[in-house]
């Protein structure tokens, strides 16, 4: 029944105004009565004192919409307030697994949902908003909550996680992501209970489509890969054969200078195989120097010295397919045990590399998470402004789609802060396939089912990045660093420590390949909640790549088979597609547990495509000349 929905979803189906109760939907309000607000209690989230607001009509999705305002404010850091809520009480909802709204938010706050059952028990869940698709704040945004994922937190009542019996309370909270002073409002509407979170998306239909600058056509011209060893020749033929157009490797202080002399030999023989494979390298200038104040430079001279061995490495490597990173992740004191050095250290390196090359590309070392504070920093916004981009490291224990609100807040803030459109940079990020997922459900880091997540959130982390237009993306690494199961930096590779490749790796090659058939042109913009798809145009042929970050999601994608070349899995190989209409209409389900598949067709099934305004253009320096 759901392929023959077409171009809707349930999602679609149940936000189209108010409509009586079925065995599939229950609306709990639309907001079209001026009355609706009376069914809704408001709360300042008491138990932590320093939010206050208040629950009104305003312009919803369709027609009227609720908006929950909020203030947030803080006497110190210890004592922020943290959300303001609104809760529903509901009826005879007993066989309801999924709740939809539309919602419109600011970037400082995020949707949470509340669902309490009959036995008393809260379940708590954290949504992803905004998406790819839709990253104006101000734009309105479908969520659909599986009710029977693992929560992020639940308590009282049965305290088992799991609904039991019938939902009692909806609540939709305001929550600060930051915890700091802020004021807006969170606008929701069309809350709606589903049978099933399942959804279907007819690609058959006009569509609209966000459309992607001419940079970001090419995936394989951003996509490098961290490396430990320089003599890994077998690892660099992997990398090569995954499309990676570029590695990132330390290029050690303490190796390199002896007595003032400098001695690049260890590393030029990394260089000369890269280049015999049409690769580059992204050295990270990095680490203390024994002469130069130990685990950092910390006097006037230090910095000095290492700013004459950054020069050093720049005469050296001039002409080569080569970029610099300063520092390895400088705000935190494992790697640099003083980070107010970092602004001197990063002026003075900038400032003697360009004097013997003006037009090598320079990147801020990338910083650990999206720390605003450590690149607020007046002295160090100053230094950044003298290089060609901000590197970041991203890694999250959540899905990578959730990377698009913190790129947009980095983006605003770089472009306020720093330099309008200057390039932001993802220099290191990756999965590892042990400890970060339920051992559980997974088992340790060499079980077939972690090595499976693994691949299905690399696959997702590079078409995030991709989406977002991020000139340089690095995957953190290339192989596994040692043999333990259970330790999480072993097994962040693409590859085993022996050489061997993973299911990531399968799932890398898979996705450059489908991505070498043409060039990325947009993301559809009217699909269900929680599906994602990207269109790539090709000379003689036209490809989707369509993957579900909604935990527990499934699609039913339905197409026309006449133009149908293939579809295949997110390791590249064929899978079934229902055939139905006299053969003539296709379908394939795409479940967030399986990652990407890839659809390839003689031309557009659609006849085109409603492009919306783009992204505003930025610098993109950055990327190698490489591509697919």
């Amino acid at each position: 029944m759901l392929a023959l929905l077409g171009f809707s979803s349930l999602f679609l189906l149940a936000t189209q105004g108010r409509a009586q109760p079925s065995q599939s939907r229950l609306l709990i309000d639309d907001f079209h009565d001026q009355s609706s607000l009376a069914h809704w209690q408001f709360s300042n989230g008491a138990e932590f004192p320093g939010a206050n607001g208040s629950l009104s009509l305003g312009q919803g999705h369709s027609g009227r919409g609720a908006k929950l305002n909020f203030q947030i404010s803080c006497g110190d850091p210890l004592t922020c307030g943290h959300y303001v809520a609104a809760y529903h009480s509901v009826r005879s909802a007993a066989h309801f697994h999924a709740l939809s709204m539309w919602v419109c938010l600011p970037l400082e706050i995020r949707l949470v949902i509340r669902v309490q059952d009959e036995t008393g028990q809260t379940i708590q869940y954290t949504t992803d908003a905004p998406t790819l698709e839709q990253q104006d704040p101000n734009a309105w945004i479908p969520v659909v909550v599986a009710l029977d994922q693992p929560p992020n937190c639940y308590w009282g009542g049965a305290n088992t996680g799991r609904l039991t019996g019938a939902i009692t309370e909806i609540g939709v909270l305001a929550d600060s992501r930051n915890l700091e002073p802020s004021r807006g409002s969170l606008s929701f509407d069309d809350v709606t209970l589903l049978a099933s979170a399942t959804t279907a998306f007819d690609l058959g239909k006009t569509s609209r489509m966000r459309p992607l600058p001419a940079s970001s056509a090419s995936l394989s011209a951003r996509l490098g890969v961290n490396v430990h060893s320089l003599n890994d020749e077998e690892g660099l033929d992997a990398a090569r054969s995954a499309r990676f157009t570029f590695v990132r490797s330390d290029l050690l202080w303490a190796t390199v200078e002896k007595i003032g002399r400098y001695d690049f030999s260890n590393y030029d023989g990394l260089l000369s195989s890269l280049e015999m494979r049409d690769m580059g390298v992204l050295w990270i200038l990095d680490y203390g120097h024994p002469e130069h104040g130990g685990s950092q430079p910390r006097t006037a001279n230090d910095i000095a010295a290492y700013a004459r061995y950054a020069q050093a490495a720049t005469w050296h490597f001039k002409g080569h397919n080569v970029r610099y990173e300063i520092w390895n992740e400088p705000n935190l004191t494992s790697f640099l045990p003083a980070p107010e050095i970092f602004p001197a250290l990063l002026r003075q390196a900038t400032q003697a590399m360009r004097q013997v090359d003006e037009s090598v590309v320079i990147s801020v070392g990338g910083v650990s998470g999206v720390d605003l504070n450590f690149l607020g920093n007046a002295p160090l916004a100053a230094a950044a402004r003298e290089t060609n981009a901000i590197g970041v490291h991203p890694y999250r224990l959540t899905t990578p789609e959730t990377l698009v609100r913190d790129f947009l807040r980095l983006r605003r803030f770089v472009d306020a802060k720093i330099l309008l459109g200057m390039p932001i940079w993802d220099t290191e990020c990756g999965y590892s396939s042990a400890g970060l997922f339920p051992e559980s459900v997974y088992g340790d880091g060499h079980t077939d089912a972690a090595a499976k997540r693994q691949a299905v959130l690399a696959a997702r982390h590079m078409l995030t990045v991709w989406a977002l237009g991020l000139p340089v993306a690095v995957w953190y690494d290339l192989r596994d660093d040692g043999s333990d199961s259970a330790d999480v930096e072993s097994n962040f590779g693409l590859l085993d420590r022996y050489g061997k490749d993973k299911p990531s790796m399968r799932a890398v090659r898979a996705l450059t390949a489908a991505a070498s058939q043409g060039n990325l042109i947009g993301l559809l913009t009217d699909v269900p909640a929680g599906l994602h798809v990207l269109t790539l145009s090709g000379t003689q042929n036209f490809t989707f790549i369509v993957w579900c970050d909604q935990p527990g999601g499934v699609s039913q994608i339905r197409f026309t088979a006449g133009g149908l070349q293939a579809v295949s899995d997110m390791l590249g190989q064929e899978i079934h597609v229902s055939l139905s209409g006299n053969k003539s209409i296709a379908t394939v389900t795409v479940a967030e547990t399986d990652g990407p598949v890839y659809l390839r067709f003689r031309q557009s099934p659609a006849p085109h495509y409603q492009s919306l305004p783009g992204p505003r253009n930025s610098r993109s320096l950055g990327a190698f000349p490489n591509s697919d």
